[in-house]
């Protein structure tokens, strides 16, 4: 009898670390938004998180509905929690992260969410 129920405590412990680390969601993908500025400019944001540490993250600013320009860079990130770090050329930003779900960046009084 406690030979079964040992092997049921470990499947039950098994079966909870595979649960939670489903529940954590993935971390690699891209994560995008955009948002309306005074009416007349619209920013894009793209982060994509690769695997390992690697990212690459795109803003482009659009004027009044004409194709904007945009810049791009390389990075690394480390996730903790419920934040994000991005480090670009020795400059780190911190973001609110969701489980693999989305990505808010704020700026001021502005807060641009990106979806996965």
């Amino acid at each position: 009898m406690k030979k079964v129920a040992k092997v049921l405590g470990v499947v039950a412990v098994a079966v909870c670390m595979c649960l939670s680390l489903a529940a954590c969601g993935k971390v690699e993908g891209k994560y995008v938004g955009s948002k309306t500025l005074d009416e007349r400019y619209t920013v894009t944001m793209t982060i994509e998180l690769k695997k390992g540490d690697e990212c690459e993250m795109t803003m482009t600013i659009s004027a009044e509905g004409e194709e904007g320009e945009s810049e791009t860079a390389k990075g690394t990130y480390k996730v903790e929690g419920d934040t994000i770090t991005i480090t670009i050329d020795g400059n780190s930003q911190t973001f609110d992260y969701k489980k693999g779900k989305s990505i808010t960046y704020k700026e001021g009084g502005e807060t641009l969410e990106l979806k996965k």
